[in-house]
């Protein structure tokens, strides 16, 4: 389950201010900093309950808050003000990598990501075999992650989420890296292969994809909440909302 309640982020800003060493000396000296500091505010008052079984389109135009938003779903990011509760095994694929050091492997980031999972190294090992198969990975499972085109590397988190049974799987935009059969292996996954209660959200371009994947629907626009319910209803109120 994921429930954020009046939830907000702000990104701090610095500005560089007069560089003078001189100014900058008698600042130190008197406990002061030339830099001058300010914030953009990326989420406001956001407030949703994402319920066990849900398949959730992530809707908005550019700047719109999507990626932020994911972000704090995993707990990847602090909110600035509010509260969330979220339950459960997070696999995030938000195109800042994935697993924990990029040197690592993709036979080493999976069972890591296990560990991380509470799962002993054995049935680590055990599941790794279906990560590999999943998500197809033949002799790149012994490359470094750095090494690896997006696609493979998304790949590689879907495969996590196949063998430890995510709970909660976040996708940002990054389906359009795989090819369309995988595509399709991915939907079938989403249909009848995530476990009983897990919940999928997803930001893609591809409105028949989410269509097709999704039956609910959030929708955001710099940075609020501005609509919220079945697919098809919100897909048919769309375009308005990101013009308002």
């Amino acid at each position: 389950m994921i429930d954020l309640q009046q939830v907000g982020v702000d990104f701090p800003l610095f500005f560089a201010g007069d560089r003078s060493l001189k100014r900058n000396l008698v600042g130190a000296v008197a406990g002061h900093t030339s830099a001058q500091r300010t914030t953009v505010r990326a989420l406001h008052n956001i407030s949703l309950s994402v319920q066990p079984s849900a398949r959730t389109a992530l809707l908005g135009g550019n700047a719109a808050g999507k990626t932020t938003l994911l972000r704090v779903m995993g707990g990847l990011l602090a909110p600035s003000e509010g509260r969330t509760g979220i339950k459960g095994r997070i696999v995030s694929l938000l195109g800042t990598g994935i697993g924990v050091d990029p040197a690592f492997t993709a036979r080493q980031t999976i069972i890591g990501q296990g560990l991380l999972f509470g799962f002993t190294p054995m049935e680590c090992r055990r599941r790794l075999t279906y990560a590999a198969d999943f998500g197809e990975l033949g002799d790149f499972l012994d490359r470094p992650l750095a090494t690896l085109a997006q696609g493979l590397q998304v790949r590689v988190a879907l495969g996590i989420a196949v063998a430890f049974e995510a709970d909660i799987l976040l996708i940002d935009e990054m389906l359009e890296h795989l090819t369309p059969s995988f595509i399709e292996r991915v939907i079938a996954f989403i249909d009848t292969g995530m476990p009983p209660g897990s919940i999928l959200v997803l930001a893609e371009r591809s409105k028949s994809l989410l269509e097709r994947v999704c039956t609910q629907a959030l929708v955001l626009n710099q940075g609020r909440l501005i609509d919220q319910g079945p697919m098809a209803t919100i897909t048919a109120r769309y375009d308005t909302h990101l013009n308002r």
